[in-house]
């Protein structure tokens, strides 16, 4: 006996569907709509066409993500996958049709994230539509006329007596010896993060990259250590001899988030310094305001319970205590520390064309471009000038 069609959630697709006849129907991510498209499909009525034949952003985005997993590198996949995904957990079921700039500037506009986020996400998915319209899967991109934000120029320089007290409040001992690392030899993020100990040359203490692993895939990479440096790399290259060695506490390669997220817990901590200084609190009225809009339940051990007043108050202050802690301390991130290096190796006296080498710049012009902190440092540029006089 044929089973009753009833509609059913795809996950995947984010949308509820119904088989009749052996075919799929797609219906509506919102379970009244798709109700009403089942019973209209269900009745034959002509004139309440259903949306099987709208193409969804998840098709066309899973297309372009394959096409990328077989034509680009590791990294890219990786990259473009996850900001993708992030939209779709924030879109659903939307149909091509339904995309527009709006949408996208609506899920960008997170109050934790940065312009730099914003414009890279915004720019992954113009480059996604792109690419579909390329590949024919679409006529013309939704969001190709989208702007983009400016991403905001790193004017911050980390100084040797900041940098001091910055590794004082860290405990993970991994991410001391990440930070270390780039500290003292200026390796661009990903490299530090995919450095494996093949690419580590013990004898003339160096990473090598092959022009392959390499940025822009045109010339070998070499990062050169520190004497500190290198006894670092050669105690993990011992303990990790196959993948990246540079690993978080649990004993997993760190990745852009996960570094992020050791980062953002450094920049709370350095924030609460200053408002213990300033004997600066947040206000109870916020805290009141605050505790509706939390979750009112938790998981505990794989059970689900609901939390006490205290719980949600206490949850409310550290939140907020967080936020306040945030303006009063500039984020650090792994690319400041190497334009710090930069800006270092420069004030120390060394020529541009040396440090654009060793920072794995092709073009030394870069250095006047990004790298300009050395300007800010007055006594720098009087000794400069004074060279002339």
């Amino acid at each position: 006996m044929a089973r009753t069609p009833k509609p059913w959630w795809w996950e995947e697709r984010q949308s509820y569907y119904v088989n009749i006849k052996g075919q799929k129907h797609r219906l509506d991510p919102n379970k009244k709509t798709a109700d009403k498209l089942f019973h209209a499909l269900m009745a034959n009525v002509d004139d309440v066409p259903t949306r099987s034949d709208r193409l969804l952003v998840f098709d066309v985005i899973k297309r372009v993500i394959d096409w990328v997993e077989k034509n680009r590198s590791a990294g890219t996949h990786s990259a473009y996958k996850q900001r993708c995904q992030w939209f779709l957990d924030e879109v659903k079921g939307l149909a091509v049709d339904d995309l527009t700039p709006e949408v996208v500037e609506k899920w960008v506009n997170k109050p934790t994230w940065s312009d730099g986020m914003r414009w890279t996400c915004i720019g992954t998915l113009k480059t996604v539509f792109r690419r579909a319209v390329r590949m024919k899967i679409i006529p013309e991109s939704p969001i190709r006329d989208m702007e983009r934000p400016s991403p905001g120029r790193r004017e911050h320089f980390i100084t040797a007596d900041e940098h001091t007290k910055v590794m004082g409040l860290i405990n993970d001992a991994p991410f001391r010896e990440l930070l270390t690392v780039v500290w003292e030899c200026g390796p661009r993020p990903q490299e530090i993060l995919r450095v494996t100990a093949a690419e580590v040359d013990t004898v003339n203490g160096r990473w090598i990259f092959s022009v392959k692993r390499s940025k822009g895939k045109k010339r070998m990479r070499v990062v050169n250590l520190t004497e500190n440096s290198l006894e670092i790399c050669k105690r993990l290259c011992q303990q990790f001899p196959s993948g990246p060695i540079f690993r978080n506490l649990e004993g997993a390669p760190w990745t852009p988030e996960s570094v992020n997220c050791q980062f953002v817990r450094l920049h709370h901590r350095m924030g609460r310094l200053v408002l213990d200084e300033n004997k600066l609190t947040v206000n109870d009225a916020d805290i009141k305001r605050l505790i509706p809009t939390l979750k009112k339940m938790k998981n505990v051990a794989g059970i689900e319970r609901e939390k006490s007043k205290a719980e949600l108050q206490r949850e409310a202050k550290v939140k907020l205590t967080n936020r306040l802690a945030s303006t009063h301390a500039v984020k650090l991130c792994l690319y400041l520390y190497r334009h710090s290096w930069m800006t270092r190796m420069l004030l120390g006296g060394n020529d541009p064309i040396t440090v654009a080498a060793m920072g794995g710049h092709s073009d030394p012009s870069t250095l006047a471009k990004v790298y300009q902190h050395v300007l800010s440092d007055t006594e720098h540029v009087k000794k400069a000038l004074a060279k002339i006089q």
